[in-house]
């Protein structure tokens, strides 16, 4: 009789371990309880971290850049001036209600220099790019991005607007660069006799 029993007791038990070892997960503890509340409450927190909020001009705007300045081989630096441009207007974001959220950059560092402008230029950014010899400046353009980064409370960056420069050019006058030492350079000048 009392055999009978324990093979009950150890038949019950292996019934109600191998039913704990189904439910688990892999890495899972048995003893591991969670609080609904708790998670919920991480959640929540994620979710917060991870909000961004990017002004809706700026997030819809699109990216334009104008060769300001060729480089030549006499001359081993090129200028390209950049804006976000509003969808509707077709002119230059006004970023002034974004503070110094709005962080300009570029994929390549070596020979790159970005220079934040005036709320007054025509562009929010210039992109004075430099090198050794004139192919090599042509290829560090062919795959110079320009990066239209937000800023987070956090510090941390992330990346609204990021395209080739190549892919975004238009003409400096187009952007109303009449300044831009290319436009300049195909003006007629009146003290210069012959030029265009």
């Amino acid at each position: 009789m009392l055999n009978l029993f324990f093979a009950r007791l150890t038949f019950i038990t292996l019934l109600l371990g191998s039913g704990l070892t189904i439910s688990c997960k892999p890495g899972q503890s048995l003893n591991n309880t969670k609080d609904p509340k708790k998670s919920e409450g991480d959640k929540t927190q994620d979710a917060n971290e991870e909000k961004v909020d990017i002004p809706a001009n700026i997030a819809g705007s699109y990216l334009t850049c104008a060769l300001r300045k060729e480089a030549k081989a006499d001359d081993l630096d090129a200028q390209y001036g950049c804006q976000l441009t509003d969808q509707l207007t077709k002119k230059k974001l006004d970023l002034a209600a974004s503070g110094q959220r709005l962080v300009w950059s570029s994929n390549i560092t070596e020979g790159v220099k970005v220079i934040d402008q005036a709320a007054s230029s025509i562009y929010h950014v210039l992109y004075n790019v430099s090198a050794a010899n004139l192919e090599a400046l042509q290829a560090k353009v062919k795959n110079l991005d320009v990066i239209a980064s937000w800023r987070l409370d956090s510090g941390e960056t992330v990346a609204v607007k990021q395209d080739k420069v190549i892919n975004v050019l238009k003409p400096a006058v187009e952007l109303e660069d009449f300044e831009a030492p290319i436009v300049r350079e195909q003006t007629i000048q009146t003290d210069r006799p012959g030029s265009l």
